[in-house]
């Protein structure tokens, strides 16, 4: 006989690699319908296990489906599965073209789209939190304006998943980017995504998942998952704890809303994983449901705690065989979740404890030197561990213990490099305070002054004007009234053979000497008085006609007569 041939759509991550896993080792003929850039990132281990695989693009739902059904006929698939929550309509229309045991199509996107989630809860009478489903930000800032969003509130992207773009708003300032950051989330595979976004009232109490099993329209409740989620804006889910106790007419009330929550999303075939909120009065809430079994390795702890093998039953039904669902252990199971608050590059992780008969699973997801950050969604987890026993609250007391032994250790990132600070120049600023290009400095040369003191003078080019610079206003007067304060750099005659004869080399003592007026220097914390090239004169408005001396002289010599 022929073994059977069933076909995966995704088999990438822990949970499809379980299924791939389990399939294999039942004789089954293993298929993937995945992304050429998706199987390039295939494990060794995993290749192994698979027959064929199948090439499309899930961006596009028709060809992806239309691919997936031809190749499934070409090659005599039996049975569809997945386990990737973005993948469930496609697996719902795939299954009812082929005629294979699937969920409704009609309802697929009721449990993949939040919008026609809460649409499909209202018609079916499923008890949940009052949503708003926001198309801009417009919108947004009416609703605040008129009172109609009740503070605290979670704001949440329509076809998001894994806590991803998941944000507390406790203010109305604090709506407006939340609602940014759940529209601008990425989805994956590149599918064009709905891009409005829920704002949905705050459910306080306990919150837990309910796993199910549903074949032929029958749904078989196999336990409550609790969870340790983060406290702070963003919601996190860092551990799961099963089978979690209730009291009898609580749960019954939660199988019930579940159940109407089942009915509602069309899942009539494959697994369910409800997400609700317990009140203290044992008032059930139903935040969303997924049509596939729960990540984070639920279906580990499961399989550890009651002995059910939710893998193999998820064949079972896809092949329309009956699931064994009978729990042959009454145990407990936990999983701890590594996180870092900080961001950085992991350089090492310690204290990680030895797998043994109450430690399943210890296993390191990121790799080191791999950038990490602070827990903002599902993927952000570093790893995890596993922890079984008989009694719940050891179990628990027991993960914590092994939890507060591992040290993380992060190497900071540098902060952005940024250019060296160049050294301030002062400017030049016209009337109107604006800025205006700037005017080389001409070149200058060491000289005397009139009062025996060295300074720089500026050395014109031959057969160039002199070049003569506006004086500007300052922003105020540095000087006492009725002086001001100039740059004065003196400029000497052009060549030696064009001087003014006069008794002493220089200019005549009848006639004032040729300046070069400068902007005047601002002083300040931000603009120092220039040095150097440029020496500050203090005259009177009408100076008297400037002595001259000899150049080379370092004292002044008295001013002769005509």
């Amino acid at each position: 006989m022929t073994a059977p041939r069933v076909l995966l759509l995704e088999a990438a991550g822990p949970e499809s690699m379980a299924l791939a896993a389990t399939a294999a080792d039942r004789g089954y003929q293993v298929h993937s319908a995945t992304q050429p850039a998706t199987q390039l990132t295939y494990s060794p281990d995993l290749n192994t296990l698979l027959s064929g695989c199948v090439l499309t693009d899930f961006s596009r739902p028709d060809t992806a489906i239309r691919d997936i059904v031809e190749y499934a006929r070409r090659t005599g698939v039996a049975a569809l599965l997945t386990v990737n929550e973005y993948l469930t309509p496609l697996l719902a229309r795939a299954c009812a073209a082929l005629g294979l045991p699937g969920n409704d199509p009609a309802r697929a996107d009721a449990a993949r789209n939040k919008a026609a989630m809460h649409r499909a809860f209202a018609r079916h009478g499923v008890t949940a939190p009052t949503t708003l489903v926001v198309d801009d930000e417009d919108q947004l800032r009416r609703l605040l304006a008129a009172g109609r969003i009740a503070f605290p509130c979670v704001i949440k992207p329509a076809d998001g998943a894994g806590s991803t773009g998941v944000t507390i708003a406790h203010t109305a300032a604090a709506a407006i980017p939340a609602w940014h950051a759940a529209r601008a989330t990425q989805r994956m595979y590149g599918m064009a995504g709905d891009r409005r976004v829920l704002v949905q009232d705050y459910v306080a109490g306990t919150e837990y998942s309910i796993e199910s099993l549903t074949q032929h329209g029958r749904t078989t409740h196999l336990c409550a998952t609790a969870k340790t989620v983060t406290l702070g804006a963003y919601p996190v889910e860092v551990g799961h704890s099963l089978p979690a106790a209730m009291p009898p007419a609580a749960e019954k009330a939660v199988h019930h809303q579940v159940e109407r929550a089942i009915a509602a999303a069309g899942i009539r075939n494959g697994a369910s994983h409800t997400e609700m909120m317990l009140t203290p009065d044992g008032h059930c809430t139903v935040i969303e449901i997924g049509a596939r079994i729960g990540a984070g390795h639920i279906g580990a702890l499961i399989q550890h705690a009651l002995g059910i093998d939710p893998w193999t039953a998820l064949w079972d039904i896809a092949l329309g065989q009956p699931a064994d669902l009978t729990a042959t252990r009454h145990d407990h199971a936990t999983v701890r979740f590594l996180t870092t608050p900080h961001t950085g590059h992991l350089l090492a992780v310690t204290g990680l404890p030895e797998p043994g008969p109450h430690i399943p699973q210890v296993r390191l997801r990121a790799a080191i030197g791999d950038q990490v950050e602070p827990t903002r969604a599902n993927r952000s987890r570093l790893g995890h561990l596993i922890v079984t026993g008989p009694d719940a609250t050891a179990v628990d007391r027991h993960a914590e213990r092994l939890l507060a032994r591992i040290t993380i250790h992060i190497a900071p990132s540098p902060s952005p490099r940024r250019s060296p600070a160049r050294p301030h120049r002062p400017r030049r600023m016209t009337d109107d305070r604006s800025l205006r290009p700037r005017t080389p400095l001409p070149r200058t040369r060491t000289g005397s002054d009139n009062r025996g003191g060295r300074v720089r003078r500026p050395v014109p080019r031959r057969g160039s004007p002199p070049r003569v610079q506006p004086r500007l206003p300052s922003r105020r007067p540095r000087t006492a009234p009725g002086r001001r304060a100039l740059l004065l750099p003196v400029r000497r005659p052009a060549a030696p053979h064009r001087r003014r004869p006069g008794p002493h080399r220089g200019q005549h003592p009848g006639r004032p000497r040729m300046r070069t007026r400068w902007p005047r220097p601002v002083a300040g914390p931000h603009r120092p008085r220039p040095t150097g090239r440029h020496r500050l004169l203090t005259r009177r408005r009408r100076p008297s006609p400037t002595p001259c001396h000899h150049p080379g002289s370092r004292r002044p010599r008295p001013l002769r007569g005509r």
